[in-house]
């Protein structure tokens, strides 16, 4: 047999019911621990879906939506193909649709197999605009490697994110310096960062900014952001599986995300403090009490 026709044999993901419905992209198989109960009254299994979290267009933000349709089998390691409709709780208006490949399981109880058929409107992922101010020119990048994440495309999305971030780092470098800079971070600091701008290769950079890094912009305490993406970018797409893929596409937008909310939001801080030093300096008196 062909080496490259052999399908993958990768565990499947795991999530909970929730999790499953508002962030799983399409065509990719996830293990749900709450998938189903029995009801012995009817003695057969029910889906276990309930509220979940998403955007809604009419109200203009994140909602919970809601359902009354579930899935029932009568049959042990029973499949098929269900349908699940759910309403914005607020507005009553904005619906969202779910075709879905669904397989309990007899043991243990309640975990189960389902995969998103499809899904209208499509997945929406978040993203602040605050990151696509950031990465700038290759914004429609960014945004069709968004698309072909919520589609399930590992490939794809992981080849979209690494041009960004392989075309962007010494943009996010500079708001690095802009922010480090503001923060009052030591000489030490600065003078890594400046230094790692003058490089022309993404991996000698990161190198130089081993400690030229602001402790407030590390991710979990000590883990320099930029590190973790060009390690996360620097392995071949042809050494990865598609589901692989996948996984790395998303914790790379997951971590770009990150790092570029902290340095807005490292920025923002710093203006809005010295707006408050400069009106309280330009008083004058203080009245007795």
């Amino acid at each position: 047999m062909d080496e490259s026709k052999k399908p993958e044999n990768n565990k499947e993901p795991k999530a909970t019911w929730r999790e499953f419905l508002e962030t799983a992209p399409t065509s990719v198989a996830y293990q749900i621990n709450d998938m189903w109960k029995y009801d012995p009254r009817a003695e057969n299994r029910r889906s276990n879906a309930g509220l979940i979290f998403l955007y809604c267009e009419n109200c203009e933000g994140e909602r919970f939506f809601e359902t009354s349709d579930y899935i029932t089998w009568y049959q042990k390691n029973e499949r098929k193909e269900a349908f699940l409709g759910y309403t914005c709780r607020n507005c009553k208006v904005t619906t969202k649709k779910y075709a879905l490949f669904a397989a309990p399981s007899s043991e243990p109880e309640g975990h189960g197999l389902l995969v998103k058929i499809g899904e209208y409107p499509f997945l929406r992922i978040s993203t602040p605009s605050r990151v696509i101010s950031i990465i700038g020119p290759d914004r429609d990048l960014f945004l069709k490697g968004l698309k072909a994440e919520a589609q399930g495309l590992g490939i794809g999305s992981f080849g979209y994110y690494r041009r960004v971030v392989d075309n962007q780092w010494k943009r996010i470098v500079e708001q690095l310096l802009d922010a480090a800079t503001k923060l009052g971070s030591p000489v030490s600091v600065i003078d890594s960062v400046k230094k790692a701008m003058k490089e022309t290769q993404f991996k000698k950079a990161v190198v130089d900014l081993i400690d030229g890094i602001p402790a407030s912009l590390l991710l979990k305490g000590n883990q320099n952001p930029l590190a973790l993406l060009y390690q996360a970018t620097s392995v071949g797409i042809h050494q990865l599986t598609d589901s692989e893929c996948l996984e790395r596409a998303k914790d790379i937008r997951l971590v770009l995300i990150e790092l570029c909310s902290r340095i807005a939001k490292a920025l923002k801080d710093e203006e809005e403090l010295n707006q408050a030093v400069g009106r309280l300096s330009r008083i004058t008196g203080v009245e007795d009490s």
